[in-house]
């Protein structure tokens, strides 16, 4: 049975529902666990809490951060300096 990850909660609804990059944080702050882009950031962060075949990647996720960009091209561009 799936269990949503309560301990990331908190990060996703503070997420802003515009275009950037987020980012699954674990132990370290070093080097994120993933890395995603979205026209909506709080919404696809949501989505991938709903989705019980990313359980290990959450359970390993302390903290989900984000960079809040002017369109896709700026995410994508964002992409490259992480």
């Amino acid at each position: 049975m799936y269990l949503y990850p309560d301990h990331l909660a908190g990060d996703a609804a503070a997420l802003p529902q515009t275009c950037g990059v987020y980012l699954f944080h674990g132990d370290s702050d070093a080097h994120p666990l993933y890395i995603g882009k979205s026209i909506n950031i709080r919404r696809r962060v949501q989505s991938h809490l709903r989705n019980p075949r990313e359980a290990r990647l959450l359970a390993a996720t302390r903290r989900i951060s984000h960079i809040e960009t002017v369109g896709e091209i700026g995410a994508l561009l964002s992409l490259i300096h992480i």
